[in-house]
């Protein structure tokens, strides 16, 4: 993995460049992803929280981590400490791992965007432990099972509309105001879409 590592004091009363080290190190490489570890070492005073900044390249992804708080926009990953490995004195030093995908391509407008995506395809095919640390590969519902509609439909379901499946949608803040990205003519929600199981089987990576 290329990238530029950068450690802050959590403390706003804190030296404003913490003198940090920062080693980093791949534990496990698959198809489609791998593990990476970072050491965090204080080579300065103590500190009293700490927070881990580096930027993924590509559409890569942090799908989960160990030994502290991780989150993602776009590319900007940040790690901030858990609670009991918060505190490092002069020479003290912990260690972060996360789990990165980087086989995934997101063609969505916008990543808040969620209903029945135009130019969606199948993934990586369900598998169980496909790679060491990953327990299964799995689909969370069947491909071709609509999400939703955007508008009223007459139903003995009782179920409703979401603007987010609607394909003329402009968005609201939760997706950046961007169009909702949904294919028209869906069927309620749990219902067979044949339009998007042949799109996500035109789209499927690996090809099918």
């Amino acid at each position: 993995m290329s990238a530029a590592f950068a450690v802050a004091s959590a403390d706003p009363g804190a030296a404003a460049t913490p003198v940090c080290s920062v080693a980093y190190s791949t534990v496990n490489e698959w198809a489609g992803g791998f593990q990476g570890s970072v050491t965090i070492t204080n080579n300065g005073a103590a500190l009293d929280g700490w927070t881990l900044g580096f930027d993924l390249p590509g559409d890569r992804k942090v799908t989960r981590g160990r030994g502290a708080r991780w989150s993602q926009s776009g590319s900007r990953v940040t790690a901030g400490n858990e609670t009991w490995n918060g505190s490092l004195g002069t020479g003290a030093r912990t260690s972060v791992d996360a789990y990165v995908d980087g086989g995934r391509y997101d063609r969505r407008l916008q990543s808040g965007n969620w209903c029945t995506q135009a130019g969606a395809g199948l993934g990586e095919r369900p598998q169980a432990a496909p790679a060491p640390g990953i327990d299964a590969y799995v689909w969370m519902k069947p491909p071709g099972e609509s999400d939703g509609v955007g508008k009223l439909i007459p139903n003995n379901e009782g179920k409703g509309f979401d603007r987010m499946c609607d394909p003329t949608y402009t968005g609201n803040p939760r997706n950046n105001n961007h169009m909702s990205g949904a294919l028209p003519d869906a069927p309620l929600s749990g219902q067979w879409f044949s339009a998007q199981f042949q799109e996500l089987l035109k789209n499927a990576y690996p090809a099918l």
